[in-house]
């Protein structure tokens, strides 16, 4: 069977190869390239996806952001657990909080140690190309806390500050539920 010229199959074959990446492209960057997740905890995030951050979880991580593990009014913040941890400057934790206007693991262990992985975990990325991460708008947290269930933590992660913006509105996203009372973690 004799073969087509090399430029009557080029076409079908360009067209062939590039259809899926069409379909791609139409898709959400944001979902597509990058866990929502790690990338709100290292303060990469982008500002305009901040609004419906908690929505993006719930529909990147439905086993994880699907329900409220506990909730606290003074600050507002929402605990979840997650099935696996995660890691952020150096740091590993199952538990995720999320105020107005920050998204931060609650790490056990003591603001020292906390501290120390994080200084580690920067020497080690100077290595390495880094973006600028933290500026005005982007800021490294962390702090101990003594909420109720959350002692002998550390709250670890991004602060954003953008104007008019809480990462707590669930206004254009999927309604959580709120779990059965847990006990406390002490571990």
């Amino acid at each position: 069977m004799p073969l087509k010229p090399a430029s009557c199959r080029t076409p079908a074959l360009l067209l062939s190869l590039l259809l899926p990446w069409a379909a791609l492209a139409q898709a959400p960057t944001f979902a597509l390239l990058v866990d929502p997740l790690d990338a709100a905890l290292n303060c990469r995030a982008d500002d305009a996806l901040l609004p419906a951050l908690v929505t993006e979880l719930h529909r990147a991580r439905p086993d994880d952001f699907t329900q409220v593990w506990r909730q606290y009014s003074d600050p507002a913040m929402d605990v979840y657990l997650l099935h696996t941890p995660v890691r952020a400057w150096g740091n590993e934790s199952d538990a995720v909080a999320i105020t107005g206007n920050r998204i931060m693991l609650a790490v056990r262990g003591d603001l020292d140690a906390v501290t120390a992985r994080i200084d580690a975990f920067l020497q080690d990325s100077a290595e390495t190309p880094m973006p600028a991460l933290l500026d005005e708008r982007h800021t490294l947290v962390a702090y101990a806390t003594d909420l109720p269930g959350l002692q002998g933590n550390v709250l670890l992660g991004c602060e954003y500050r953008v104007e008019d913006v809480s990462l707590l509105d669930e206004s254009a996203g999927t309604p959580l539920q709120t779990a059965p009372a847990a006990a406390v973690r002490t571990d």
